[in-house]
């Protein structure tokens, strides 16, 4: 069985998708700094969804202690992000540098759509930080036991 994203971030990932795709649809100051944005924000979420969130998917099996699906790409997954993570970090600190643009852009643009990301963006990026990656990162060192 393939280790899966949790539905709930898979649903949060393909949301902000969707927001700064409505963003590029527009014009002006918004769409450049949404487009900005995109270039950053695609790649890191691809990584994030290759071996950061499917090692969220075993937390439940792992409280109940029950046999892990995948194990040897589960350690795989692990080892990515441990290597990977000051990279993905640094992906953070950029995505949320460029956000200044689109709220700048939101203010002289009056758009609320671009302003209400920015916040979902920061906020979903520190939510990562602070918990999903280190809850990553703790699977993936239960599987050394």
């Amino acid at each position: 069985m393939p280790l899966e994203i949790p539905d709930a971030l898979r649903k949060e990932h393909h949301s902000l998708h969707s927001q700064l795709s409505h963003l590029l649809s527009g014009s002006g100051k918004v769409k450049e700094a949404a487009a900005l944005i995109e270039r950053s924000l695609s790649p890191h979420f691809r990584k994030e969804e290759s071996y950061a969130l499917p090692l969220l998917g075993l937390l439940p099996d792992l409280a109940e202690g029950r046999d892990l699906p995948d194990l040897e790409a589960a350690a795989t997954m692990a080892r990515l992000l441990e290597q990977e993570l000051p990279g993905m970090l640094a992906d953070h600190a950029e995505i949320v540098g460029l956000l200044k643009g689109l709220v700048d852009g939101a203010a002289a643009e009056e758009d609320p759509d671009a302003f209400s990301f920015s916040v979902a963006l920061k906020d979903h990026a520190l939510f990562e930080e602070a918990v999903l990656y280190p809850a990553a990162r703790l699977v993936g060192r239960s599987l050394k036991k």
